[in-house]
């Protein structure tokens, strides 16, 4: 059998794809990039360097905390940019515990 094909984690629908799945690609390939995406009411910035979330804003939040908020989004698109210029680290979770937790805080039956 063939596996499905994967979905385009360098830009589209955020509704589509989804945040943790963009992320989970962006780790396990280890890429130097800033996704930005573009939300109804705002621009979110992930800085992701060398397979790890290093940053995160929107609306005026960062780290985690931005990152959970993106990611309850359902309308938004997508992009990258590659980049490896340093950041200032303001997510400290590494990257099997950050998707563990964002999945978490996702899930609407957890959350409750």
């Amino acid at each position: 059998f063939d596996d499905p094909p994967q979905p385009d984690v360098e830009a589209g629908e955020l509704g589509r794809v989804g945040l943790i799945e963009v992320l989970t690609r962006l780790l396990i390939d280890r890429r130097n990039v800033t996704l930005r995406i573009a939300l109804p009411d705002d621009e979110a910035k992930v800085e992701v360097r060398n397979g790890e979330v290093q940053a995160a804003e929107y609306g005026g939040h960062t780290g985690f905390n931005a990152l959970v908020r993106v990611g309850r989004q359902t309308t938004g698109i997508f992009w990258l940019s590659e980049s490896g210029a340093p950041v200032d680290r303001t997510v400290a979770e590494r990257p099997d515990r950050l998707l563990s937790l964002l999945a978490r805080c996702l899930d609407p039956v957890a959350s409750r």
